[in-house]
């Protein structure tokens, strides 16, 4: 629960407030308004959400993010990790310091790795990316703009 109401403050949010702004501008209705918030919320938080889970993916050079349990590294918990929790007080242990120690990482690595946690976040994001698509199929097809 608190994991995404920090999703929602922080990657949704700017993407729903920046999808309304664009449909306020062209003049949409408050219920097209609404619909592009919408769109924009749920946007955000499949992107945090497939963010976090390519931390978990050990080789993501060709996409430019570091793999590997680089968020715990950083000390962040994120929802695969949360999930992994669920089963591990080993696991709960590390994330309460922080993923500090020898080897804190690669075992904290090993053990979400180990369960569903990651395709749980995967499942979460398919989710959140076809409330997205709903909310954006409500809006009216655009206006082409004579050049």
């Amino acid at each position: 629960d608190h994991y995404m109401k920090k999703t929602s403050y922080k990657t949704a949010s700017l993407l729903a407030h920046s999808c309304e702004a664009v449909a306020v501008l062209g003049g949409a209705t408050a219920e097209e308004r609404r619909s592009a918030h919408l769109y924009g919320k749920h946007l955000g938080i499949a992107f945090q959400l497939v963010d976090d889970a390519l931390d978990f993916d050990v080789d993501n050079a060709e996409l430019g993010k570091p793999g590997g349990g680089a968020d715990m590294a950083n000390g962040l918990v994120t929802l695969p990790v949360l999930y992994a929790m669920e089963g591990s007080d080993e696991l709960r242990a590390m994330a309460s310091n922080k993923f500090r120690g020898d080897g804190a990482v690669a075992r904290a690595l090993e053990i979400v790795l180990s369960g569903d946690a990651v395709e749980r976040t995967r499942q979460l994001a398919a989710y959140h990316a076809t409330m997205a698509r709903d909310a954006c199929m409500s809006l009216p097809c655009s206006r082409r703009v004579a050049q």
